[in-house]
């Protein structure tokens, strides 16, 4: 039995040292960086600085042979050059050597450290491109791999189209290099500034891949916070986001302004909207970043001065950094010191959706433009749908060309009379000599942001553009209004019967006209800039001579009284000039009628205004003693005053002063003639209960009476959205946006009328 285990024994011993033997036949020479020896051969290169050369040692040890290297010793700086397997790679920032042992303690080597003893396959160079692995590291890719990424190294680092694993592992480097080495070696705090420079111009080519993206900045992040002296609200704010959560910098810029007891400035708090997760920025904020920038600041400063001030609370911020190198073995703690993590406060984040949601609202008209494939941005079109406030920023030539022309136009005065076919072919891809609707009223809208009204403007009741007529500009401010009041449409309206009247004899007079124009500074309770507008409406009226097409339909739900206000005011008008002609006369027997009045009743009216004497409140009056025989004065009686006809009639212009004077209480009783009647919508059910899809119950209302009607027109979705308390661009965009979840593709499209699909309907109904 001793003697077998002698035997055992001597056979293992013999096995051990063939083992050994063979090992140490096969052993390759370990490449190892060091400063050049005299077996090494320096290259100078004017441009790189010493060109290093890697010699071969024959210090070698095994991987599995824990022991300290100090990475100094394996590292090239950014003026040195070096070549491996062949490739020669200019700028250094790269650890080469035989070993180096990982951040985190482990065994194994570095991921980022190149060891040029590996095999590198160069004949498979294709086969290599992106056979590398999810956490790559040098030792352990395939020989392929190795050339590529060496290739990749040696031709400056900047292909966009190179592999992003190649990127990664030379990250891996410069990540180690900052976070780790710095610690405690002085080369590499020195060398922080150019790290940083480094990672920056990679950002530049490859920010497109999200999640270097994401780690790259947030290395550089940490690179600032290290400076313990930086006050983050100095700098420039970040402009993309790397991940769902608030970036760092933000928490603690915000943090050190309220500590400072400083305010918020408007981009660190639209920052702090625009990356806070929870702030669910709508869909023109996202399709128009730069515009709800800028919106956004101005309307937060118009509201809040130089920022809102935050009362520092008790929650600190505190932050660890997860490296993407798998060198280091746990994440890193950042120490911050005692920073106040205001972002954690839901009341400030508050007012800054409030003033999101005004600006998203602003900006619809103008995202829904340009959401369109082949919108133009700086277009005419687009520029009009800006927010007034925005305007400002728009730079095109159209816009410059438009200008111009304008002032060749002016002559100094408060109103413009042009051609309306010279406006209509200023606008891009006008067709024809009409201008539609649409477009009129966007042209008016651009108009406006060129300090210009528009007279006619369908935004105001006007029709669109025509060939044949004239169209009046006129100066606007920027708060003018942008609809029209009650008080202004029915003034426009008694416009429009005022001089379809007076215009019955061919021409209206002067002093008809400025009976209109006393009518409309006395009219009801306009603004300056209603009465502005009205005025250059007077002025294309005029020149437009309109009929009384559509007369009936709107007198006939008036009431009796507001009838005969309206009578008075008639007669006023074609009384402006002291006399009626036949032709005036006429026109009122037409009218009348309309009006539930005798036609004869003309000619009392008349007769009133020819006979009535001036009140004791209008002039003095000349007293007399009477003759003994007074003749008298008879009332003509009406077949007397039809026959005047012929002639005309002449007025007592006091009675007519005296009828212009009680213009403003004859307006209040027509405050609601011309007002468009509300469409009539169908009920929407009390029983209907529930929601569709992720909309809330008044979207949810809104959407279900649309779709039970297959189509709706603007106005009457208007109303009914206004009727639920609901904005109705938003309200459209938030439906569409609810669809889009379920389906991919919008439920509700087009401008006037409103379609449903009634496919997606049915899918979100479900």
């Amino acid at each position: 039995m001793q003697g077998l285990i002698v035997l055992i024994f001597i056979v293992l011993m013999i096995f051990i040292l063939v083992l050994a033997g063979n090992r140490k036949g096969s052993q390759k020479p370990i490449a190892r960086y060091r400063e050049p020896a005299k077996n090494s051969r320096v290259i100078l290169d004017s441009n790189t600085g010493p060109s290093i050369r890697i010699t071969v040692s024959p210090y070698a040890s095994s991987y599995g042979q824990r022991r300290h290297v100090d990475p100094d010793a394996v590292w090239v700086p950014a003026h040195r050059s070096i070549e491996v397997a062949g490739y020669s790679i200019q700028g250094g920032m790269l650890y080469v050597g035989d070993y180096l042992q990982s951040a985190g303690g482990y065994a194994d080597p570095d991921p980022a450290l190149i060891n040029p003893r590996l095999d590198v396959d160069r004949n498979r160079l294709n086969v290599g491109v992106a056979a590398m692995g999810y956490w790559p590291s040098y030792s352990h890719i395939e020989p392929a791999s190795r050339a590529a990424y060496l290739e990749w190294l040696s031709t400056g680092r900047s292909d966009p189209t190179a592999y992003i694993g190649y990127v990664y592992l030379y990250f891996y480097g410069l990540e180690r290099r900052a976070l780790a080495d710095a610690v405690t070696s002085v080369a590499a705090q020195g060398e922080i500034d150019a790290i940083r420079g480094e990672v920056e111009r990679l950002l530049t080519i490859y920010q497109g891949n999200n999640s270097f993206r994401r780690y790259a900045n947030d290395f550089l992040e940490v690179l600032c916070l290290r400076e313990s002296s930086s006050r983050f609200y100095e700098k420039e704010p970040p402009r993309e986001r790397n991940g769902y959560e608030l970036p760092i910098s933000v928490r603690v810029a915000l943090g050190q302004l309220s500590a400072e007891t400083k305010p918020i400035p408007p981009d660190w708090a639209v920052t702090w909207l625009i990356f806070h997760p929870e702030a669910h920025l709508r869909t023109p904020a996202k399709r128009c970043p730069d515009e709800f920038r800028q919106l956004f600041k101005i309307h937060y400063s118009r509201r809040y001065g130089e920022g809102i001030l935050i009362a520092p609370n008790k929650t600190k911020i505190s932050y660890e950094y997860r490296p993407a190198s798998a060198s280091f073995s746990r994440s890193l703690k950042v120490p911050l010191g005692d920073i106040p993590d205001v972002s954690t406060l839901t009341g400030p984040l508050n007012k800054l959706v409030e003033i999101s949601n005004q600006c998203a609202d602003e900006l619809e008209p103008f995202s829904r433009y340009v959401g369109r494939s082949d919108a133009d941005r700086q277009g005419l079109a687009a520029i009009a749908l800006l927010p007034p406030a925005l305007s400002g920023l728009a730079k095109s030539a159209e816009v410059s060309q438009l200008r111009d022309w304008i002032k060749g136009y002016s002559k100094g005065g408060d109103s413009i009379e042009v051609p309306a076919v010279d406006l209509i072919h200023q606008w891009p891809g006008a067709e024809g000599d009409v201008l539609a609707t649409k477009e009129s009223t966007l042209l008016a809208q651009l108009l406006e942001k060129l300090g210009y009204g528009l007279e006619p403007d369908p935004r105001f009741g006007g029709s669109a553009l025509k060939a044949g007529e004239r169209a009046v500009l006129f100066s606007v401010g920027s708060d003018s209004p942008k609809a029209p009041s009650l008080q202004y449409k029915a003034s426009t309206a008694l416009l429009h019967v005022g001089v379809a009247v007076a215009n019955s004899d061919g021409t209206v007079a002067e002093s008809e006209r400025n009976y209109l124009l006393s009518y409309i500074d006395a009219a009801m309770h306009l603004s300056d800039d209603e009465r502005k507008r009205l005025h250059a409406h007077l002025l294309w009226l005029i020149g437009s001579a309109p009929g009384l097409v559509g007369l009936k339909r709107r007198i006939d739900i008036l009431s009796p009284q507001q009838k005969e206000a309206l009578a008075h005011f008639i007669l006023g008008v074609v009384g402006a000039d002291g006399k009626i002609e036949p032709g005036e006369i006429k026109v009122l027997t037409k009218i009348y009628p309309i009006l539930g009045i005798p036609e004869d009743d003309v000619y009392i009216h008349l007769h009133a205004l020819m006979t009535k004497p001036a009140s004791a409140t209008e002039e003095p009056v000349t007293i007399q003693i009477a003759h003994d025989k007074t003749t008298g004065f008879a009332i003509p009686a009406l077949g007397e005053m039809k026959r005047k006809v012929a002639g005309g009639v002449i007025l007592d212009m006091r009675a007519v002063r005296a009828k212009l004077e009680a213009t403003a209480e004859v307006s209040a009783l027509l405050s609601t003639i011309f007002v468009e009647e509300t469409p009539s919508l169908p009920l929407i059910s009390s029983e209907a209960k529930g929601t569709i899809g992720s909309l809330d119950t008044a979207h949810s209302q809104l959407l279900r009476t649309i779709m039970s009607k297959g189509e709706m027109s603007r106005g009457e979705y208007e109303h009914l959205a206004t009727n639920l308390g609901l904005l109705p661009d938003g309200a459209l965009e938030e439906i569409n946006d609810a669809a889009f979840e379920v389906c991919d593709r919008p439920v509700c499209e087009g401008d006037d009328p409103i379609h449903v699909d009634p496919e997606v309907a049915r899918e979100m109904a479900a």
